[in-house]
């Protein structure tokens, strides 16, 4: 979609800030192999553009990778592959199988967990989350949790960047303790 593009590449200049050590840093960064990260930001101020941005820059990524028939530049390993998914259905339940129906819901009604398993199993992906914070309350904790271990469970290089108005998310902290928190800039 070209709009998502377009707006997406709006943050191409705009910076984050790490809550921890106050330092700016460009959110072209978050791409880079590093640890993964907790973006916050307030209603409004961007952060699912900010998704969007990375699910892009790192969708043309693999698209060249693709063209040349591999990697170049000195890298040894090949782009992640973005899965973005959004948390403002509001549903609770274990996390593979949101993912399933995240994808059946965009159209690909054949997607089963045996597939992605084996996909996720065979290339590295860049996990988008949208919107953690958007989850009832009463759910915030099985599914922070769920994904969580997925996610932990997937092994080290499994990176993910997940969006949130607010660090108090129900069990967000306990679960992400050691990641990076990142704030959109207004």
């Amino acid at each position: 979609d070209p709009s998502i593009n377009q707006a997406a590449r709006a943050f191409v200049d705009q910076l984050l800030t790490d809550e921890r050590s106050a330092v700016e840093i460009m959110p072209v960064r978050l791409l880079e192999p590093q640890e993964s990260v907790v973006v916050l930001g307030d209603l409004g101020v961007g952060k699912t553009m900010l998704l969007k941005y990375l699910a892009s820059v790192a969708l043309e990524r693999c698209f060249e990778e693709t063209s040349r028939g591999g990697m170049s530049g000195g890298r040894t390993t090949l782009s992640p592959i973005p899965f973005c998914m959004s948390f403002s259905s509001g549903q609770g339940g274990r996390f593979e199988e949101s993912m399933v129906a995240h994808l059946q819901d965009l159209g690909l009604k054949d997607v089963s967990w045996n597939l992605l398993n084996s996909l996720l199993s065979k290339r590295q992906f860049l996990f988008l989350l949208d919107g953690i914070d958007e989850i009832p309350r009463h759910y915030q904790l099985e599914v922070v949790a769920s994904v969580s271990a997925f996610l932990r469970a997937r092994h080290m290089s499994t990176r993910y960047v997940i969006s949130c108005r607010s660090p108090e998310v129900h069990g967000l902290q306990a679960c992400f303790f050691c990641e990076t928190l990142l704030r959109v800039n207004a």
